[in-house]
């Protein structure tokens, strides 16, 4: 890994990668709305867990959705945070003055869309339907483009050095 002493600030987070975070932010609370808004409707257990088969193995108290929107919301806001502070990332290779800028850069972009995957992932665990079901691909979407988003983002910080 590359090392922490000495590095340079980062100047402002760009607008394209502010633009994502609010992206995120917005299906975050999106599917905050959506358990809000099924809530009074939603039978006496749902579906807390789906097998790898897409089977429900687990029900449980409507109730119970709430901490996973806290859950998110948290995700959310250490995403947030780290995506003003790329100085303290780790990094695939040395970062120095004059690759800094560019490393930067490409670390909140990585966050920035990991913003948009967790909120796509949210709204695929929350109940659009009573049972829950029809959302798996929104899980499915949102972990793949969170996969896919550091394997291209740590190779474009390879190329860097």
């Amino acid at each position: 890994m590359g090392e922490v002493a000495a590095r340079p600030r980062a100047g402002r987070v760009p607008a394209h990668v502010r633009a994502m975070v609010a992206v995120g932010w917005l299906l975050t609370l999106g599917g905050a709305g959506v358990v809000a808004l099924r809530m009074p409707s939603l039978p006496d257990e749902v579906p807390l867990h789906y097998g790898a088969t897409g089977t429900v193995d687990g029900w449980g108290d409507p109730a119970a959705l709430w901490g996973l929107v806290a859950l998110w919301v948290v995700l959310q806001v250490m995403l947030t945070v780290l995506v003003r502070m790329p100085h303290v990332h780790n990094y695939p290779v040395t970062v120095t003055e004059e690759n800094a800028p560019t490393l930067y850069r490409l670390s909140q972009e990585l966050l920035g869309v990991m913003t948009v995957a967790m909120g796509v992932v949210l709204l695929g665990m929350v109940p659009v339907g009573a049972d829950g079901a029809g959302t798996w691909w929104l899980i499915v979407l949102g972990a793949l483009g969170a996969l896919a988003a550091t394997i291209v983002g740590v190779a474009r910080m390879l190329r860097v050095a």
